[in-house]
């Protein structure tokens, strides 16, 4: 059988979505381990734009296998490159419930392989409510929300929420003041009936939203795998990413040379949804639950990617003959120092049509909980393109761009080097995307929580999908035969293919004694790609992926600890990866790949309260993630990293947050330790090991009044992260030694203070 796959779901269920708390019921009491919120998952020191941090369990990093986002049971974003869940959703305080969930849950629920957030949206209840919360930070954030709901008449109740972010990040930026930009406001209006029998209602939201936070940066790199800050551009205080708002580049569908705003023609994303939903309890008891959606989406999104830094005075080039200049400046001043060349990728804002529906009829009877759903997805992009150039620039915070000039000895001028245009770009549309898609997912599934006897609890759950893709794409070969003016979308290609995806989970508890048991969970899932994946005109001949997963383990519960220990393989087939190799001219050819991979783990989690007030919660992950089948050829030569562990991924996690509670006042903190990590596919260089730290203090003043000061980087680390740009087939690691890059990094210590008035 041809199942072999991914990753390691979050120790299995452990690392992050699974906290060993005690939860007893009046019929066994007995304890067993239960899930934990969602808190951990929107923790993140990587970034501030407030969606959910990337959960590290295991898989490698990838759109397929990203946290995805549910709102009301139905999924914020269905493909995430068409929309990031982050520019339609953020934890804005309009919600009754936000949780995490794991590998199996979401897989049978949504149909993804990967952990998810799940989110309810707050409705009115009998008794008018508000709140009203305020946060800001030392780097001038500027963050609220209202809140307010309560009864109307005849059974009629309401709630409205309204969110504001203006965040400028860690760095001023010449672009824009608020480089996280976002307003989402929702409204919601529903009835109730028959003495409570049920209820229907109507929810509205818009989501304005324009992120630009970045998170790259020029560095130093050692030989120890940390990273230096250069003279002058302290670590995440540059603003590194474009030198101008407004972009030369060519239309994808006409070949004409045009300008672009890169926010308001790109990264901006306006969400319109609306959702009907309700529930009916039957005569038997049975109820059923059910929620419409429609949403339109216009986005698209601007992507940098820095490739390869070199410095005027090591390039080899005679000053008399070739030079640096500012592609700005009409007096030609003549640049000396590190140049950064970059792809410059501009997706242009397309609405995307979203309609979906989610319907469930449970019961309790038996010891059985079972659910039987539906759930059905209709999704449309229009016409998707991506547009993009190389181009380079100063090696500044707000750099500006440069154009590499040659001396014409026959005209006794200066000439722009050859290829090069007058804004000091080239190579356009040299990894353009054009696709027009349109997708349908059709799924039914079932849940079963079985309370076999009063030590034996057995979780039961499978999902049968059928995923159709259909629309056109734009092969390599058609490209290349265009003609480059004049040209619109050349000779497309139709598409169609159907994946009927099949997933199930079970997951066994067995309460030996009243504190002590054992636990086993077992996943197999199905994947299909989405249209995208044929964004860059490669085929990338994907199959489904298929995804086990197995974990084991036991836990333990008493007055004074609750704890989880689990070993877990996860192994998945036939993942595909899109990605842009640069050869030493800083020419970059984009390449899909497909390959496998597998990750065993053993994770241990604990809770552990030694006298009043006090609570430490520890978390220990050992894993082994590992490309598998991994070859390709690219720039005329072949290579194989089968064996090698995933880029960016740590093999040791561990997670510390004690905090103690003393009558108003909470104190808290929170370590995470990530082992070394590989900053490319060879392996020959890797970052080091590094802290990510947090610690807050939280004062209730009142029953309506807190307030929050909280830390980001306590320890003010200045570790990188990800890649190192350009770097993925180097093999030589010497070559980076004390070498300046462009790399990732983690946010810079960062002071933030909360409020929150409730009425």
């Amino acid at each position: 059988m041809n199942t072999k796959i991914i990753t390691l779901a979050l120790l299995g269920l452990s690392a992050s979505t699974v906290k060993a708390e005690i939860a007893t019921t009046d019929s066994t009491k007995y304890a067993a381990p239960t899930k934990h919120s969602a808190e951990n998952v929107l923790l993140n020191a990587s970034g501030s734009d407030g969606g959910p941090r990337a959960l590290n369990v295991g898989l490698p990093k990838n759109d397929a296998t990203g946290t995805v986002v549910a709102e009301n049971g139905l999924l914020v974003s269905f493909a995430s490159l068409g929309l990031m869940p982050s520019r339609a959703w953020r934890p804005d305080g309009s919600f009754s419930e936000v949780k995490s969930l794991s590998l199996a849950e979401t897989a049978i629920l949504y149909g993804n392989v990967c952990a998810s957030v799940s989110s309810q949206t707050l409705k009115g209840g009998d008794v008018m409510k508000g709140n009203v919360g305020f946060s800001t930070n030392s780097y001038g954030l500027l963050r609220g929300n209202v809140t307010i709901s309560g009864p109307l008449k005849n059974g009629w109740y309401y709630a409205a929420n309204a969110y504001l972010n203006l965040d400028p990040g860690t760095y001023n930026s010449d672009l824009t003041r608020f480089l996280d930009n976002n307003v989402i406001l929702r409204g919601t209006l529903h009835k109730v009936y028959g003495n409570g029998r049920g209820e229907i209602g109507i929810r509205y939201k818009y989501a304005n939203v324009v992120n630009l936070l970045s998170s790259v940066t020029p560095y130093i790199y050692k030989k120890d795998g940390t990273v230096e800050a250069l003279p002058g551009l302290k670590i995440g205080k540059v603003a590194y990413d474009v030198p101008n708002r407004h972009v030369w580049t060519k239309n994808a569908l006409t070949g004409q040379k045009e300008q672009v705003d890169i926010i308001d023609d790109a990264t901006r994303a306006v969400t319109h949804a609306i959702d009907i939903f309700g529930k009916h309890r039957m005569n038997n008891d049975y109820q059923l639950d059910y929620v419409l959606r429609y949403q339109a989406a216009k986005s698209g999104f601007y992507n940098p990617i820095q490739t390869d830094v070199f410095n005027t005075a090591d390039t080899g080039f005679d000053p008399n003959t070739t030079r640096y200049v500012y592609a700005d400046n009409a007096n030609e001043q003549v640049y000396t120092g590190y140049v950064q060349r970059s792809m410059q990728g501009i997706v242009p804002r397309v609405t995307k049509h979203t309609a979906q529906m989610r319907a469930e009829l449970w019961k309790e009877f038996d010891r059985h909980k079972m659910t039987v759903g539906l759930n059905a997805t209709y999704y449309k992009t229009g016409e998707v393109t991506r547009q993009n150039h190389m181009y380079m620039y100063e090696m500044a915070s707000n750099p500006r761009a440069l154009t590499q000039q040659i001396w014409d000895a026959t005209t006794g001028k200066w000439q722009t080097a050859p290829g090069m245009d007058e804004h000091g770009q080239w190579s356009y549309n040299a990894s353009m995307w054009w696709y027009d898609a349109k997708e349908t997912m059709a799924a039914a599934y079932f849940l079963d929580a079985w309370n076999i006897s009063q030590k034996l609890l057995l979780d039961f759950g499978a999902r049968l999908e059928n995923h159709h893709i259909s629309g056109y794409w734009y092969p390599t070969a058609n490209r290349q035969a265009a003609p480059e003016q004049g040209w619109r979308c050349g000779e497309k290609e139709k598409l169609s293919r159907n994946f009927l995806n099949k997933n199930a989970s079970l997951s066994l508890t067995w309460k030996a004694t009243r504190g002590f048991g054992l636990v086993a969970d077992a996943s197999y899932m199905e994947k299909g790609c989405h249209f995208d994946s044929y964004a860059n005109g490669e085929d990338p001949n994907l199959d489904q992926t298929h995804t086990v997963f197995f974990a084991g383990g036991v836990y333990y519960n008493a007055s004074w600890i609750s704890l989880v220990s689990k070993v877990s393989i996860v192994i998945m087939d036939n993942i595909g990866l899109s990605t842009t190799f640069n050869d030493n001219s800083g020419r970059g050819v984009q390449k899909s790949i497909k390959y496998r991979a597998e990750t065993p783990a053993w994770t241990t989690d604990a809770n552990i309260k030694p006298f009043p007030g006090f609570n430490l919660h520890l978390m220990l992950t050992l894993q082994n993630p590992q490309y598998k089948d991994f070859s390709f050829d690219v720039f005329g030569r072949q290579y194989d990293y089968s064996g090698n562990m995933f880029k960016g991924t740590p093999k040791t996690l561990i997670e510390i947050d004690p905090s103690y509670q003393w009558r108003k006042l909470k104190v808290w903190a929170s370590a995470r330790y990530f082992s070394k990590e590989m900053a490319n596919f060879s392996n020959s260089i890797y970052f080091a090991e590094r802290w990510e730290t947090f610690a807050g203090i939280d004062y209730q003043y009142s029953k309506n009044v807190s307030f929050s000061l909280s830390a980001v980087n306590l320890l003010n680390q200045t570790g990188a992260q990800g890649g190192i740009m350009g770097a993925d087939t180097a093999e030589d690691p010497s070559q980076y030694y004390g070498k300046v890059i462009s790399g990732q990094y983690i946010k810079p210590f960062t002071l933030e203070l909360k409020t929150s008035v409730s009425f």
